[in-house]
């Protein structure tokens, strides 16, 4: 598991096959891609941003707690997937794009 944890940074992440990736990121940007589907993935934003970038090749359930901000997504999804996106946004924007 790979786990993120930053504050007024700007992180950028390629190649990750992680099955599990936890992320933090407090005033800060995050860019990630993988090259192979995750099973599981959390992330948390506070006045930060972030970009992910999945295997299309896979589907998602995306669940997601937005108190302001958003969540933009356009990866395959399906509510009975076992490959999980959680995402929680207090004031912060994530994108979660096909790879």
């Amino acid at each position: 598991p790979l786990r993120i944890v930053a504050a007024n940074a700007d992180i950028s992440a390629s190649g990750l096959s992680s099955p599990e990736l936890a992320v933090v990121i407090t005033s800060g940007h995050l860019s990630a891609t993988f090259t192979a589907p995750p099973r599981q993935v959390d992330i948390t934003l506070a006045s930060a941003q972030a970009t992910l970038r999945l295997p299309a090749r896979a589907a998602y359930r995306v669940t997601q707690e937005v108190t302001s901000g958003y969540v933009s997504d356009a990866i395959p999804q399906a509510v009975s997937s076992t490959r999980t996106v959680t995402a929680r946004i207090d004031s912060g924007e994530l994108e979660l794009l096909p790879s």
